[in-house]
């Protein structure tokens, strides 16, 4: 007998798909594994990327959006994971090397309005954000601010409120290759991760990560000379009636980067680097 085809009238309601029965919790622990990768904001991910000059292959990081075209609800759950539980990497420098794994192969500026792209930064919560100041040749030795979509940017975020802003400032220097410049930025908290890789990369790249080390070195000595400038000014001995206690600080106040120490016959090992090694 064939199958009775309903009636103009008639309406039938549509079958709920299979994850649309699972309770919110358990499609919204699916949407994590799908979407949520911690490997999109490593700074060692990116400066490989950036190593193998846009090597695709070392692209590892895999998202799978198919899942956002299964209907409208799940699209709008999926979405909300996607870019309010993911951290995203802006960079505003003239040598943006895409360190964002999530917009890294997107040719447009995410900032554009003729994109439609707007809407979707509202969405993203977790941002990490790339500044830096530099002298550039190109434009004589008048120091170079970042990207005007700077501003932008940042009246985007004033009315989308984001719950987590990270800002990333790279010293101020003269521009350097891109590979340079991305281990610059860095280089003391990735090097024990990083040099393991470097090691058996091409002998131009060894070169680079050397020098930028050295570079970071030297920064390093003059901040903590102008700290030493800074505190020996004693506030408390000038002005009468202060209650005031000053923490005396020679040392980085950022623990979470380990500072190099620079000694005689240590240049090489300063940073756990094995001067056996072929460097």
């Amino acid at each position: 007998m064939p199958p009775k085809t309903p009636s103009k009238g008639s309406s039938t309601k549509p079958s709920c798909s299979f994850l649309m029965k699972l309770p919110r919790e358990i499609r919204d622990k699916i949407y994590r594994f799908l979407f949520i990768d911690e490997r999109l904001e490593s700074h060692v991910e990116a400066a490989r990327f950036v190593a193998t000059f846009r090597d695709r292959s070392l692209d590892e990081v895999k998202l799978f959006p198919n899942i956002l075209r299964v209907n409208r609800q799940i699209n709008t759950e999926a979405t909300a994971v996607l870019y309010g539980e993911n951290t995203f990497l802006a960079s505003f420098v003239s040598w943006n090397t895409g360190w964002c794994a999530l917009t890294r192969n997107v040719d447009i500026d995410i900032l554009d309005p003729d994109c439609g792209s707007i809407s979707l930064i509202g969405s993203i919560k977790r941002w990490k954000v790339v500044l830096s100041a530099e002298f550039r040749h190109s434009q004589g030795l008048d120091p170079h601010t970042p990207d005007p979509n700077f501003s932008r940017f940042c009246r985007v975020l004033s009315e989308n409120q984001p719950t987590s802003l990270e800002v990333l400032v790279i010293p101020k220097r003269e521009e350097p290759v891109p590979a340079r410049s991305c281990y610059l930025s860095g280089v003391i908290e990735v090097e024990a991760e990083a040099y393991p890789y470097i090691n058996t990369n091409c002998f131009p790249f060894k070169v680079y990560f050397k020098q930028a080390v050295q570079d970071m070195d030297v920064q390093y000595l003059e901040i903590r000379s102008a700290r030493k400038k800074l505190f020996d000014h004693d506030i408390v001995q000038r002005l009468k009636n202060v209650d005031l206690e000053l923490w005396r600080i020679d040392e980085s106040i950022d623990f979470s980067v380990n500072e190099p120490v620079i000694g005689p016959d240590e240049e090489e090992t300063e940073l756990g680097m094995d001067p056996g090694t072929g460097w």
